[in-house]
């Protein structure tokens, strides 16, 4: 490959060449939809190009890699200085567990 082309597949948050996806699951880990592969790029900009359309009774999770994006349930993330309160981290726990369904994770 090209250096050129090797270029936007380099991440220099990694500091290596990486390829991404983005996929949409169900809540048993059925695959509907992936996204291009791309290289260098944020989370949150990969999933605004990908112009993803859910139902009224969608409800997308995610890692923090979109936060601040709006109708994204996500992790809470800790405040500068400060803990999370235990609704926060029972939340927390409950998205991890759904996240594992795809990733097949377990503690």
């Amino acid at each position: 490959m090209a250096k050129k082309q090797q270029k936007k597949f380099y991440s220099g948050n990694k500091k290596k060449h990486t390829i991404k996806n983005q996929l949409t699951v169900t809540a048993t880990g059925k695959i509907l939809t992936v996204s291009r592969s791309v290289g260098g790029k944020h989370d949150k900009k990969l999933y605004d190009e990908s112009h993803l359309a859910y139902g009224a009774n969608t409800k997308p999770i995610s890692d923090l890699g979109y936060y601040g994006f709006k109708g994204i349930a996500m992790p809470n993330k800790k405040p500068k200085g400060k803990g999370l309160t235990l609704e926060q981290k029972q939340f927390n726990r409950e998205l991890l567990d759904l996240s594992r369904v795809f990733y097949g994770k377990s503690e």
